[in-house]
């Protein structure tokens, strides 16, 4: 979300959200620019906001929709994960604080390594990679009959781990991992 408020001839951003903390590069990323000029403003409602974004690999297209009344909305949708470069410009002037940078990720490139069969009180270890996910946190949980089991996390580096759990009981344990809240299959 990208809010403007009347600074001189151009508008200044006072805050950004959704992008600025990632984004899937699955969805599309609206950010809003609004502006609160009194009705008194004499140029006749008219307002542009020019909006770019650059993406890992180059330009992205960017749809502009609203008005001075409503509010100005730019539409993008990441081709890759990574940081993207949103460039805005308000009546021809770059606004407060642009370029703004949203980080685009995709869980589904988080692959967990196969869980073996495991013994009671010997370590079962398996691995998660998250190295072409891009940024983002990772969360992995492991239980049985509802309980959480005590989990070790050895980052192997890279965005690589190796975890370990010690089963208790013989009965089934459910691997649970999720990379910015969004869960991995």
């Amino acid at each position: 979300m990208v809010s403007s408020e009347p600074h001189g001839e151009h508008g200044r951003v006072t805050s950004y959200s959704k992008g600025d903390v990632g984004t899937s590069w699955q969805e599309e990323t609206a950010a809003t620019a609004t502006n609160n000029r009194s009705s008194s403003t004499k140029r006749g409602g008219a307002a542009e906001l020019a909006v770019a974004v650059r993406g890992p690999v180059g330009e992205l297209p960017v749809k502009v929709t609203g008005d001075i009344h409503s509010g100005f909305t730019a539409e993008f949708t990441p081709a890759q994960v990574g940081a993207h470069q949103i460039s805005v410009d308000y009546n021809g002037r770059p606004v407060q604080g642009t370029p703004f940078v949203a980080k685009a990720f995709d869980s589904n490139k988080v692959t967990v390594g196969t869980v073996a069969r495991g013994t009671v009180g010997r370590p079962v270890t398996f691995s998660v990679d998250a190295s072409e996910a891009g940024e983002g946190n990772l969360e992995i949980t492991i239980s049985a009959r509802g309980l959480n089991i005590p989990t070790q996390v050895h980052p192997q580096g890279n965005a690589r781990f190796a975890v370990s759990f010690v089963p208790a009981e013989a009965c089934d344990h459910v691997v649970n991992v999720a990379f910015n809240k969004r869960p991995v299959s």
